[in-house]
């Protein structure tokens, strides 16, 4: 599709905070009186909208799609293919779309190297720096297992046990480049996995079209290719808010052919979330060089107020360990592309964010207050 220069390019962001906070667990506490409630966590979403406006400075259109809405227009389309393939066995790489369902689950991340990136390039903006033209944050070694799950041919092999032969739709939140979709696609049938049809969320240009350069089979989608332009993003929320479960990109590495996530001596994964200083908010999420220091702070800040809200309820500091007993999807602790150590598992969230993430200021977390109007929230 040809793109109108004066029609702006879209932003949809995933609004996932409330649902991916129900994962989180506090060690010691069986009780949910701890958690925020969906007011507050759906009133962060929409500070996290504003952000991404106010960062993008007039070039997207930023909307705010509720998860609960993606999945509802996903059950429909489901619903009318399974009407036809009624002997299929649906299958899905999204955790959240097979909570509540009982669907297999293939339990999948892309894993990136461990690079560290030069200290102090990314804030002095203002002093003639620029953007380094390599890819400093990690490159991508593949895909590989999430973390705290089998490697992907035990996986695999499961899947095919439980599909006993019946052809397979394949189920997606989204496809934005299609490398994901297309390598699932491959290894299901490379074991005898016949996948009669693939059913999608976002469905963006790229990906259409890889996936259909070697599957010829029925693709649905509710946010089609012709209503998502070549220049358009798509990003679940979380993946800006540190220590939330499924935070990020996952370390791994790669050893006998396979990829693998890589762990700590207690247990943690290690990530880098969207922002500044452990990850790349420009080329991993499309926000402008210019504006994505002040935006990683008010991230950092918007998280901080969040475990803020966690700490009055449970009446308690929530230290970084205590998020070690989450485990579906586990909590990733973040690595900063400045700093070779990891943060102390004894210092609480919030406080960690305030001084070893350093990067948030008051007055970054009192911004952006009066944009919620103008978002398009749909």
């Amino acid at each position: 599709m040809a793109s109108d220069p004066d029609h702006k390019s879209t932003y949809i962001l995933d609004q996932r905070l409330y649902s991916v906070l129900g994962n989180l667990h506090i060690r010691g506490r069986s009780d949910d009186t701890w958690r925020p409630s969906r007011a507050f966590m759906e009133e962060a979403s929409q500070k996290l909208a504003c952000y991404v406006k106010e960062a993008a400075n007039g070039k997207y259109n930023v909307q705010l799609i509720p998860f609960e809405l993606l999945r509802s227009e996903l059950d429909c389309l489901l619903e009318e293919v399974t009407a036809h393939l009624p002997d299929s066995t649906v299958v899905t790489t999204a955790r959240s779309l097979a909570f509540g369902r009982g669907l297999p689950c293939l339990e999948i991340n892309r894993l990136i190297t461990p690079n560290q990136k030069p200290r102090s390039e990314w804030w002095r903006l203002d002093n003639g720096r620029t953007r380094p033209e390599c890819d400093h944050y990690g490159d991508i070694i593949g895909v590989g297992p999430r973390p705290g799950f089998h490697n992907l041919d035990k996986q695999i092999e499961a899947i095919k046990v439980r599909a006993s032969g019946t052809p397979v739709i394949l189920l997606e939140d989204g496809a934005f480049s299609g490398r994901t979709l297309c390598f699932v696609l491959d290894r299901l049938t490379k074991v005898g996995i016949k996948v009669a049809a693939v059913v999608v969320g976002y469905l963006f240009p790229d990906a259409d079209r890889h996936i259909r350069e070697r599957y010829n089979g029925e693709i649905h989608s509710w946010q089609k290719p012709e209503d998502l332009n070549s220049h358009s993003e798509w990003m679940p929320d979380h993946d800006f808010i540190p220590f939330l479960p499924g935070t990020g990109r996952v370390l791994g590495y790669a050893a006998s052919g396979i990829n693998r996530p890589i762990y700590n001596l207690n247990g943690f994964h290690l990530c880098r979330p969207y922002v500044y200083p452990f990850g790349d908010p420009t080329g991993w999420a499309s926000i402008p060089f210019e504006t994505a220091a002040r935006f990683s702070s008010q991230c950092i800040a918007l998280t901080a107020r969040i475990f803020d809200e966690i700490e009055r309820l449970a009446g308690q500091q929530v230290t970084i360990g205590d998020l070690r007993t989450t485990h579906c999807p586990r909590i990733g602790i973040p690595i900063s592309v400045h700093k070779d150590d990891l943060p102390p598992l004894d210092v609480s969230v919030s406080t960690w964010l305030r001084t070893g993430g350093a990067l948030a200021s008051a007055a970054i977390e009192d911004s952006s207050r009066s944009c919620d109007a103008q978002l398009v929230h749909v």
